[in-house]
């Protein structure tokens, strides 16, 4: 255990602080969660595939676009 917290756990403070690795992680660990949870539902990967693009081209309405600027200032 002290091998850990002396040689790995500051290893990974310093990569998680990395801007672009952090954000590699992330992405890692929401893929692993998307896999598990297809393994899980049984769904097929043509049904997690097309929930992943409809989950990234969700249209924003624009009303919330302009109440977004209309706050910020």
């Amino acid at each position: 255990m002290a091998f850990f917290k002396e040689k790995v756990w500051p290893g990974m403070q310093n990569v998680w602080r990395d801007p672009v690795w952090s954000k590699l992680i992330s992405t890692g660990i929401i893929t692993a969660v998307i896999f598990a949870w297809a393994k899980i539902t049984q769904q097929s990967w043509g049904d997690i595939y097309g929930f992943v693009l409809r989950l990234l081209t969700f249209p924003v309405p624009p009303t919330s676009y302009y109440l977004a600027f209309a706050f910020s200032s």
